[in-house]
């Protein structure tokens, strides 16, 4: 599932899909690391696209860590799996919003 979302002032999709959130702006990314590897990412249409570097940045009250940049990314995905692992929390979608949750505390991170 892929929704649209505005958590930060970037347009992110939110992406069940993803493992790693994404990005093609390096301006998003805070202590940006020169990525070493030589992996990719396979993208919808086949496309193996390169992996430049991986760096952190906050989207209201989430830390979003190890994001992908990935220079020829059409757009930013936001991992609903590495959301979840990373800050403890539980995501909802219905037809109408969505809902970003602490499991520990049940304070709502997000609602939109």
């Amino acid at each position: 599932m892929v929704a649209a979302s505005s958590l930060a002032p970037q347009f992110w999709l939110a992406d069940t899909g993803a493992t790693n959130h994404m990005t093609n702006n390096p301006h998003v990314l805070t202590n940006a690391t020169p990525y070493l590897n030589t992996d990719s990412v396979q993208i919808g249409d086949g496309k193996q696209l390169r992996i430049t570097h991986t760096g952190d940045t906050m989207l209201g009250l989430l830390k979003l860590k190890n994001i992908l940049l990935i220079p020829k990314l059409a757009a930013h995905l936001l991992s609903i799996y590495q959301l979840c692992k990373q800050n403890n929390c539980a995501v909802w979608f219905d037809e109408f919003m969505c809902v970003i949750q602490d499991k520990v505390h049940g304070k709502i991170l997000y609602q939109d």
